[in-house]
């Protein structure tokens, strides 16, 4: 007998209708990746890229609040040659380089390997880029990338 009390009350308990009470979603705040000066998709020459690359990257919002980084990538697509297998020349091409970071500015090798190297045509960006806002909650700041001109 106990056995169909407890079966009814699983029955009964299954039918009746469940409430939740939704919570009113905050909307997220409008933020900024920045690089020195700059934001968003830039063009920029040679000499400026390799005096901004050095940088830390910073994510604000239009309060100019600043967000912590918790990672990011970076891919740099740089000028690269290959030898055309049949003819044997060389001709031009991209090449990729990417990495993951958790802290910023860029590491030595990175800074230095893109000083060197960075030629007009090329790109670096900056992607999934995760932060956390000073109250704790976690999101995606907008990719920064340089075009270099």
């Amino acid at each position: 007998m106990p056995y169909i009390r407890l079966i009814a009350f699983m029955f009964f308990a299954m039918l009746s209708p469940h409430v939740h009470a939704q919570k009113k979603a905050t909307p997220m705040p409008k933020v900024s990746t920045l690089l020195g000066q700059y934001k968003d998709t830039v063009r920029l020459n040679k000499e400026e890229v390799i005096n901004i690359i050095g940088m830390p990257l910073r994510i604000v919002d239009d309060k100019r609040v600043v967000y912590s980084i918790a990672s990011y990538h970076v891919a740099y697509r740089r000028k690269a040659f290959v030898e055309d297998e049949e003819t044997g020349k060389v001709k031009p091409t991209f090449s990729l380089a990417a990495e993951r970071f958790v802290s910023t500015p860029l590491n030595e090798i990175w800074i230095n390997s893109i000083r060197s190297q960075i030629q007009s045509g090329e790109e670096i960006l900056f992607f999934d880029i995760i932060v956390k806002s000073p109250d704790g909650k976690v999101m995606f700041a907008p990719n920064f990338k340089i075009i270099v001109i």
